[in-house]
Formats: C-alpha cells, structure tokens, sequence
C-alpha cells in the first residue's frame, strides 16, 4: 500500500483529488453506445427499444469506370413494413459527379429508386449524399450477392459496381446477420 507518511497533509489530498480525477476521466472516455461488434467489424449493432435492433453495415467499396463510392448502411429489423433503410455514401472523383439527381440500386433484373435522396456536403473531390430505401429491398440487394449502385444525372447514369473485396463483404454479412434479419421479417 502507498504510505504517505513524512509528506505535508496537503500532499495527501493532492494525491487524493488526482486519483479520482484520473478515475473521473477515464469513465467519461470509455463511455460508448452499447453496441455488439463482429468479430471481423463488418457491422454494429444496437439494441433499440422492444425487440428491435439497429444494425450498421460499415463502409463498402464500389468502383465506377471514373469513380469510387464508400456505402456505409443502416437499418432496423423491424416488424414495420414502413422501416426504411439509410444508405449514405461518398463518391470520390476528379470528374464533377455533384448534382446526383437520383439512385438506384440494382439486383437479379431488379431496379429500386431511392424514395428519398439529398446531398450532404460537397468538396472539390468529394461528393456526400444520404439515401432512403425500404428495407425489403436492400435485404433483397444484399441477398442476391451482388448487387450495384446507379446514379442519375441530367444527361448520364453512372453504375458503381462492388469490389471484390466487397462482395466478399456482403457474402460474410448475408451468412452472419442478413439472412437470419430477413426470415425475422
């Protein structure tokens, strides 16, 4: 044990007020979202309320001709059939991509519009947009095994398709919590 003893009685409480400051510290740095993470950090998830759980599908890689998209999604599963599913990317190009009218995303002869789609942020190189989809449908995109992203501009469409790295990706995450996610709905 740490003696003290021959130090002025102020010491004591210096050391004292150090202690529990370095205490208090280290809680408020480790306070996290309770979240439950692979083990190869694909995804997230959280419990919400009830039985639903949010799950966010960490950044996949797609590649255009000119161009490369980060897809970063979130989404719940829920009984609701009204749940949408959150899909945010950037698009990183040295062309000007910046006015997306619209997106697509594209599976097994299937093509599903975007309900909602907005602009975040641009930069000189970097285009940010946030999407809403409805769950079924990107379950459906993930479960396909592969699936590719279309942007609509005012007189092209540009398709993204995954890398293989990502479609590595999506097959892990269909056998680790999409499949099981779907059959929940």
């Amino acid at each position: 044990m740490l003696s003290l003893k021959g130090f002025p009685k102020h010491t004591e409480k210096i050391v004292a007020l150090l202690f529990f400051t370095a205490l208090f510290f280290q809680g408020c740095f480790s306070v996290k979202p309770q979240a439950s993470q692979s083990r190869n950090s694909l995804y997230e998830s959280f419990f919400l309320e009830g039985s639903i759980m949010q799950y966010f599908i960490k950044p996949l890689e797609f590649q255009s001709k000119d161009a490369e998209l980060s897809l970063d999604v979130t989404l719940r599963d829920s009984k609701d059939p009204n749940d949408e599913a959150t899909l945010n990317f950037s698009i990183f190009s040295e062309k000007d991509l910046a006015l997306a009218d619209s997106v697509a995303i594209v599976f097994s002869d299937t093509r599903v519009s975007a309900r909602s789609h907005s602009k975040l942020f641009f930069e000189k190189t970097v285009y940010r947009y946030t999407s809403s989809f409805d769950t079924p449908s990107i379950l459906h995109a993930f479960l396909s095994g592969k699936f590719t992203l279309l942007l609509y501009y005012a007189d092209q469409a540009v398709t993204f398709a995954p890398t293989s790295s990502t479609s590595a990706s999506i097959a892990e995450l269909n056998a680790s919590i999409l499949k099981h996610f779907y059959l929940s709905n």
